[in-house]
């Protein structure tokens, strides 16, 4: 019953996890805690545009004037649209996050406020509320998938423990080894080097390239 909620921050949604109420099969009146529908990061403008944000700048967006759904990355979503936002990169970053903050804070809110309605039924006195997150867990919550989970209420003599915990990860893809031919040598680099030559196999390792026969090569150093 200290546990308000839980909210896991996905890509593209969210999804809560708290108290639900709904009549059985038995007709009797059930209530415990389940995970809810994901809710979109969804943003609609003054002419009827509508946005649907990721925790990068990927976007799925509908055009009111065209009356045509687009879904793709921001610069190429805005050349193919007529949608103000996505044109300008800065206020597109300020208006997708505030977004996401905005949908996540309302729907825990809400959970909340539901939260506080079920446990009184318990005798529980206390009155749970969303706690004050600083700008830097926000920010850390718009970069990663991650999760965020409230606790409050504790009796502690005559004090209450309150806090929440946002935890979050983010998955860094190592470069790919490209194993290819330079005249007639084989070679190994990695795949952000830029070289053009022939590629005939990719490793996951630069030890993998090796003994495969391929000898390495040195990304170019780019002038300082």
């Amino acid at each position: 019953m200290y546990i308000p909620a839980i909210a896991v921050i996905g890509y593209d949604g969210f999804y809560v996890y708290a108290e639900e109420e709904w009549t059985g099969a038995d007709g009797h009146t059930e209530q415990k805690p389940v995970w809810g529908a994901k809710k979109p990061y969804a943003y609609a403008d003054s002419t009827g545009n509508s946005l649907s944000f990721t925790l990068d700048d990927f976007v799925l967006a509908y055009d009111a004037i065209s009356r045509s759904w687009h879904e793709g990355l921001r610069a190429d979503v805005g050349q193919q649209t007529n949608i103000a936002l996505l044109k300008d990169a800065e206020r597109f970053e300020q208006v997708r996050r505030s977004t996401i903050v905005r949908a996540i804070e309302d729907e825990l809110a809400y959970r909340i406020n539901k939260h506080n309605e079920s446990v009184s039924r318990f005798g529980l006195s206390y009155t749970f509320t969303l706690p004050t997150i600083s700008q830097e867990d926000w920010n850390n919550t718009v970069d990663d998938v991650g999760v965020l989970a409230f606790i409050q209420g504790i009796p502690m003599g005559g004090k209450f423990y309150n806090n929440y915990a946002l935890g979050g990860s983010r998955l860094l893809k190592k470069p790919e080894i490209v194993g290819a031919r330079k005249g007639s040598m084989k070679v190994y680099y990695r795949s952000t080097c830029g070289f053009t030559y022939p590629v005939e196999e990719t490793f996951s390792s630069e030890k993998a390239a090796a003994q495969k026969g391929y000898m390495p090569l040195d990304c170019p150093v780019s002038p300082s």
